[in-house]
């Protein structure tokens, strides 16, 4: 049964024009409110009538409330998960979906314990055609900003070694190209290890962006053998 809001301007007008034709006993019995409720609704019958377009201020409106839920949370998290790894920027995790299903649907995690918590995260994955994936790519661009960067290292790289740097010199392959090494960079993360992500099934590449703000560049260097 729908809740309504007792003791309503309107109706409490309605109530006093009432007095005007029958007795106050009958209107009171009609409101199903005591006799002195109406005796006090006729003495505040001016503010009443200022008041009338405004409603009941101590009514609150239940209507309000379900505008500020989530109507299909389940959905919104999928989305959630979809709108992370659509650039391929950033890592998901199980936890992340924890906390997010915890603020789209608060009621539906304080209920459940952490293990059930859990479970729930495993079906939710197979449902939806997601897994957790191996990070193939981490760095602090994506691979398509790369490109660009790559192809002037690779350039870097074949004058260096090819025409104007003291590998030149070399007329073996391996002489040359095995001088060249990379040094990467370790991830620091707090819940899943860093090699690990939540992705769509199938995903061909998975890569992430590893945040730095003293970094930039290309975390690759040509060096020589001594």
């Amino acid at each position: 049964m729908k809740r309504r809001p007792k003791n309503q301007i309107k109706k409490k007008l309605r109530a006093l024009k009432a007095t005007e034709t029958t007795s106050v006993t009958t209107v009171d019995a009609n409101n199903g409110v005591a006799r002195s409720t109406v005796y006090r609704w006729k003495k505040a019958k001016t503010e009443l009538e200022a008041n009338k377009d405004n409603g009941n201020k101590f009514y609150v409106n239940s209507k309000a409330h379900k505008a500020q839920q989530v109507r299909y949370p389940i959905l919104e998290l999928l989305d959630y998960v979809s709108e992370m790894r659509k650039n391929r920027k950033l890592c998901v995790t199980t936890k992340c979906l924890i906390l997010m299903m915890a603020k789209f649907d608060p009621n539906f995690v304080r209920v459940r314990q952490y293990t059930a918590l859990r479970s729930w995260t495993a079906r939710f994955l197979k449902r939806n055609q997601l897994v957790i994936r191996q990070v193939t790519h981490k760095g602090t661009k994506t691979r398509s900003d790369m490109q660009d960067v790559a192809d002037l290292f690779a350039n870097s790289v074949n004058v260096a070694v090819e025409m104007d740097g003291i590998l030149s010199y070399h007329t073996s392959y391996d002489g040359k190209y095995s001088s060249l090494f990379t040094m990467d960079q370790t991830a620091v993360v707090i819940d899943n290890p860093g090699n690990l992500t939540v992705d769509y099934r199938g995903t061909h590449n998975v890569d992430i962006v590893q945040g730095s703000s003293e970094i930039s560049g290309v975390p690759m260097r040509v060096g020589y053998w001594s």
